[in-house]
């Protein structure tokens, strides 16, 4: 048996893969391996994950990928408000459990891409408007000391 057929073309021979229930085993086994390193590096990658959320840290229950995820969104959006300086809540409240980081009863505010950019725009001009302010009355000392 051969490991692989060659046909004549114009530019010369070519290589045709064999299907896959007739590749030698070794192939599929290097094959199987990679695919099991792979998906171990992913799992790795979502304990650590789910390590730095404060919703799911605990390990009494076994968390789906979906909700990890979901939970890194939301926790992301909390962050990001409080470092915009939003007021519209005092403290970051998370659920005590995993199955309440999903919903969407949640107590951290969502807010939409537009909404966003909205914020974004508002926080640049409220920045313009007090430099201008601070500059004026900068201006105005210089004066008045004159």
């Amino acid at each position: 048996m051969h490991i692989a057929t060659t046909l004549q073309f114009d530019k010369g021979q070519r290589k045709i893969l064999k299907r896959a229930w007739e590749r030698p085993p070794f192939m599929v086994a290097k094959r199987n391996a990679r695919e099991r390193t792979r998906v171990h590096a992913v799992n790795q990658a979502f304990v650590a994950l789910k390590f730095h959320l404060p919703a799911i840290r605990s390990n009494a229950k076994r968390v789906s990928k979906l909700k990890i995820l979901r939970a890194a969104i939301t926790y992301i959006g909390a962050l990001t408000d409080l470092l915009r300086g939003n007021a519209d809540f005092p403290q970051l409240k998370f659920p005590e459990t995993p199955n309440q980081c999903c919903d969407k009863t949640m107590n951290i505010p969502s807010r939409s891409r537009q909404e966003n950019q909205i914020s974004n725009k508002d926080d640049v001009m409220k920045r313009e408007e007090s430099q201008q302010c601070q500059q004026r009355t900068e201006h105005q000392n210089i004066h008045y000391i004159a």
